[in-house]
C-alpha cells in the first residue's frame, strides 16, 4: 500500500497533498522496524557463531565448512516455511535468529569427531567415514530431542498457539535440515580436505591450543574430585536447583512485555450530557499539550463517539472523545512511548473537569475484554445496579491505594440523563392505537428511519426521515408528534403518553446470566501478575456472598496462555523422554540427559532476573526452546561413555575418558549457540522487547547447563547406572533365577 500512495497522490484534487509519511497512523512502521532489526540479529548472530569456532579450531577450512551449514539449513528453512502456509513475519524470524547459533551444532560435533580420527592418523576419507558413523548417533539423538520439544506445539490452541505454530515449525525444520547437513555435506567436504599444515611454535594457534589443553587438563581434575565427593557435587546440583526456585518466585509475570512502536492513544470522558462544543474543548488542550512534545509528529482526535454509528448514537456519547498520535523514530526522540505515556497521565491528569486514560496499544494486546486497559476484571452478581456500583466504586478506591494502578474506570455509568415514555395502555385501547404504533412515530421522528435511496453517478445514498434539530431537542415536544389510530383519526401523543425525565445507567450487561461490571486500569510500574494477585485479595476482602471477581481481557489470556504453556512443556519433557528412551533403548540413560533441563532453569531465571525481564510469552517460549538444546551436551556425554562402555571399560573409566573427550565440542555447541543469540539479547532496537527475553532465556540457561552437565551429569551417570545394577541384583533375590523373571531384570536393568 505505502508504494501505491505515489499512485494516489496523482489523482488528488488540486490544492490536496501528502505530506510528510512520519506522521501516518501506520501500524506496519513497528513490524517493518522490529523485522529489519531481526535480520541484523540474524546475520550478526551468525558472524559471531561462526568467529566462536573459527577460535577453537583456528583454521580456515574447518570453519568454512561449519559455517556453510548456516545458509544451506536457513534457506532451505525458508522453503518449510512457504509450504507450511507462514509468512517471513517477526516469529519466523526470530526462530531463525535463535536457531543460528543451533544448527552449526551438528556440523561442529561431526567435523570435530573427524578431526580427532585424523589426529589418530587416519586419511582424511577413513577419518570422515569413521569419524561420522562414529558419532551419527548422537548428533541425531539431539536433534530429534530438539525437534520433539516443538511436537506439542500443535496441541496448544488460541493466541499462544498462534505464536508457537510459528517458532515451533521453523526451528523445528531449521534443526532437522541442519542435521541432515552435516551427516552428508559435511563428511563429504571433509574428506577432500588437505591436512593442516605445520604451525610455528609460539604461534596464536598453539597458545590457544596450550590455553585449551590448560582447560582440559584442570577439567579432568575437577571430574576426578566431582566423581571422588559425590556428596559435595550432590550438594552443589540442589544449591542450584533452589537457587532457581527462589528466583523464580521473584520473577514478575505478564503476558506481553510493553512495547515501543511509536504510537499512543487517548481517551477523553467528560460529565454525563456534557455538549460536543464542550468536549471538543477539552480536546483542544489536549491536542495543545501533545503538540507540544517534540517527539509527536501527528494527531488525529475525534470529539463524541469514535466517529461511527448514526447521528443518534453519536449525541448519545457526545461527552467522549480520543486522540491518537504517532511519535517520530526510535533514533530520533529521547523519550519512549511509555515516558511519554507516563508524563501525559502526570500532566493531563491533573485538568478538572473529565477523566483522560492514555494507552500504549502494544500493552493491550488481548483476546476478549471491553479495552478500558492493560488489566481488567469482572465483578459478577445478580445484585442492584446501585449495590454493584458501589462494590466496583469500592474495589477502585482500594487499587488506587495499593498503587501502580493508573486510568482506573467501571464500566458502569449510573446518573446518565434518560427521557421515558410512558404510554397510557388503556387510553390508547380505548381509541384504537396500540404501543407498537406510539413507538415507531417516536423513533421515527427522533431517532429517524430510513425511507428510501437516492441513487447519483453510480452511488447510492440512504434517505433518512426525522424532525429538525430545533424540534426535537426539548423532551416535551414529543408530546407535540401525532400518531394514527386503526381508524384513521390522528391523535397527538401527549393525550396518550407520559413524559419522565432521570437517570439511568449506559448498558447492563451480564456474563453467564449474572450482572456483570468491568473494572479496567492502566499498569505502572507493576506486572500484571501482580497486579492480578492483589485484585484478587482486595476482592476477596470486599466482595458480598453471591458476588464473585473474574479475570477479564489481556488478564484472562495470560491465565489461559500459561495453562497453554505449561501443556506444551510438560508435553514436550515427555516426548523427549520418549524419544530418547527409544534411542537409547534405556530408561535410565534418558533421565541422565534430562538433568540438563532443571539446571538450564537455574541461568534462564537467574538472567531473566538480573537483566530484569519477566515472565511472559516470549520468555516461555525461550525456555521451551532451552528444553530441546540442553539436552544435546549431555547426549555427547553418555552416548560416548557407552560406547566406550561397549568396547570393554568399567563405567567410571568411561566416564572419566568420555567427558575430557567431548569436553571441546560441548564448549563449541554452547558457546556457538550463546554467541548466536547474543544479538537478540543485546535488548537494543525496534522489537528488542520481544527479542530480548527469548534469547536471554535460551542464552543464560544453555551456560548455566553447560557448566552444571560437565560437573554432574557425569555423576549422575554413575548413580543411576549403580541404581539399575540394585534393582537387577534386587529382582535376582526376588525371581530366585527363574527364567520369567528374567525379561523383567533387563527391561529395569535398562
Amino acid at each position: 500500500m505505502r508504494k501505491r500512495l505515489g499512485e494516489v497522490e496523482k489523482v488528488l484534487p488540486s490544492g490536496i497533498k501528502m505530506y510528510d509519511g512520519a506522521g501516518f497512523i501506520d501500524f506496519s512502521r513497528g513490524v517493518r522496524e522490529a523485522v529489519a532489526e531481526t535480520e541484523f540479529a540474524l546475520g550478526f548472530g551468525a558472524l559471531l557463531a561462526v568467529f566462536t569456532v573459527w577460535i577453537f579450531l583456528r583454521r580456515s577450512r574447518p570453519t568454512f565448512i561449519i559455517a556453510a551449514a548456516i545458509p544451506v539449513s536457513l534457506i532451505a528453512t525458508f522453503g518449510l516455511v512457504s509450504l507450511a502456509g507462514f509468512t517471513l513475519n517477526t516469529m519466523t524470524l526470530l526462530a531463525m535468529a535463535l536457531a543460528v547459533g543451533v544448527v552449526i551444532d551438528d556440523a561442529i560435533v561431526v567435523l570435530e569427531n573427524i578431526e580427532r580420527h585424523r589426529g589418530l592418523g587416519e586419511d582424511a576419507f577413513t577419518a570422515a567415514r569413521n569419524g561420522t558413523r562414529e558419532i551419527a548417533f548422537a548428533a541425531t539423538a539431539a536433534t530429534f530431542s530438539v525437534a520433539a520439544v516443538f511436537l506439542p506445539v500443535f496441541f496448544v490452541q488460541g493466541l499462544v498457539g498462534s505464536f508457537l505454530r510459528d517458532f515451533g515449525l521453523t526451528v523445528a525444520g531449521s534443526v532437522l535440515l541442519s542435521l541432515f547437513v552435516a551427516l552428508t555435506l559435511t563428511p563429504m567436504l571433509a574428506s577432500r580436505m588437505p591436512p593442516p599444515t605445520e604451525r610455528a611454535h609460539g604461534s596464536f594457534y598453539h597458545k590457544l591450543e596450550r590455553s585449551f589443553v590448560w582447560i582440559e587438563e584442570h577439567y579432568k581434575q575437577l571430574l576426578g574430585w566431582t566423581l571422588d565427593h559425590r556428596a559435595a557435587t550432590i550438594a552443589v546440583a540442589l544449591v542450584s536447583l533452589l537457587g532457581a526456585c527462589g528466583i523464580g518466585s521473584r520473577l514478575g509475570t505478564e503476558f506481553f512485555p510493553p512495547a515501543d512502536e511509536g504510537i499512543f492513544f487517548a481517551r477523553i470522558e467528560a460529565a454525563p450530557g456534557t455538549a460536543l462544543d464542550a468536549t471538543e474543548q477539552y480536546l483542544k488542550q489536549d491536542e495543545a499539550w501533545f503538540l507540544r512534545q517534540p517527539e509527536i509528529v501527528g494527531l488525529f482526535s475525534a470529539a463524541g463517539s469514535s466517529g461511527g454509528g448514526n447521528e443518534a448514537a453519536r449525541h448519545a456519547e457526545t461527552n467522549m472523545g480520543m486522540i491518537f498520535g504517532t511519535m517520530r523514530p526510535r533514533e530520533d526522540r529521547e523519550r519512549s512511548v511509555m515516558q511519554l505515556v507516563r508524563d501525559a497521565r502526570r500532566e493531563l491528569g491533573a485538568v478538572p473537569g473529565r477523566m483522560i486514560r492514555i494507552f500504549n496499544p502494544s500493552e493491550m494486546l488481548s483476546a476478549g475484554g471491553s479495552n478500558q486497559g492493560s488489566f481488567e476484571i469482572e465483578i459478577r452478581g445478580n445484585l442492584e445496579l446501585a449495590e454493584l456500583d458501589r462494590l466496583a466504586q469500592e474495589l477502585i478506591r482500594r487499587l488506587q491505594e495499593l498503587g501502580g494502578f493508573v486510568d482506573l474506570s467501571s464500566s458502569l455509568k449510573l446518573g446518565l440523563p434518560e427521557v421515558r415514555i410512558v404510554p397510557d395502555r388503556e387510553k390508547a385501547a380505548a381509541l384504537g392505537i396500540d404501543a407498537r404504533s406510539v413507538a415507531q412515530a417516536i423513533h421515527m421522528m427522533i431517532g429517524g428511519m430510513d425511507v428510501g435511496v437516492f441513487k447519483e453517478a453510480g452511488r447510492r445514498y440512504d434517505i433518512r426521515m426525522r424532525l429538525e434539530e430545533e424540534d426535537r431537542r426539548d423532551p416535551a415536544q414529543i408530546g407535540n408528534l401525532y400518531v394514527r389510530s386503526a381508524k384513521g383519526d390522528v391523535v397527538e401523543l401527549r393525550n396518550l403518553v407520559d413524559i419522565e425525565t432521570g437517570a439511568a445507567p449506559s448498558a447492563i450487561t451480564r456474563t453467564n446470566r449474572q450482572r456483570s461490571v468491568t473494572i479496567g486500569a492502566n499498569l505502572q510500574g507493576r506486572t500484571l501478575g501482580s497486579a492480578i494477585e492483589d485484585a484478587q485479595r482486595v476482592a476477596k476482602d470486599i466482595l458480598p456472598e453471591g458476588a464473585s471477581i473474574a479475570l477479564s481481557g489481556q488478564a484472562q489470556a495470560m491465565q489461559e496462555g500459561a495453562r497453554q504453556l505449561l501443556l506444551a512443556l510438560g508435553l514436550g519433557v515427555l516426548i523427549i523422554y520418549m524419544v530418547l528412551a527409544a534411542q537409547f533403548e534405556s530408561l535410565v540413560h534418558p533421565l541422565t540427559v534430562m538433568l540438563a533441563l532443571p539446571f538450564a532453569m537455574t541461568g534462564a531465571l537467574g538472567g531473566l532476573w538480573i537483566t530484569g525481564h519477566t515472565l511472559n510469552l516470549f520468555s516461555m517460549i525461550g525456555i521451551l526452546l532451552l528444553f530441546g538444546l540442553v539436552t544435546k551436551n549431555s547426549i555427547l556425554l553418555v552416548d560416548y561413555a557407552n560406547q566406550l562402555r561397549r568396547e570393554g571399560m568399567d563405567k567410571v573409566t568411561a566416564m572419566r575418558t568420555a567427558a575430557p573427550v567431548r569436553l571441546r565440542p560441548v564448549l563449541m555447541t554452547a558457546i556457538s549457540m550463546i554467541f548466536g543469540v547474543l544479538p537478540a539479547a543485546s535488548g537494543i532496537g525496534p522489537g528488542s522487547e520481544s527479542r530480548a527475553p527469548m534469547a536471554v532465556a535460551s542464552g543464560a540457561g544453555m551456560f548455566s547447563s553447560m557448566l552444571l552437565t560437565l560437573i554432574v551429569v557425569p555423576l549422575f551417570y554413575l548413580l543411576f547406572d549403580d541404581a539399575a545394577d540394585w534393582v537387577k541384583r534386587g529382582f535376582r533375590r526376588v525371581s530366585g533365577g527363574k527364567p520369567r523373571v528374567a525379561s523383567a531384570e533387563k527391561a529395569i536393568a535398562s
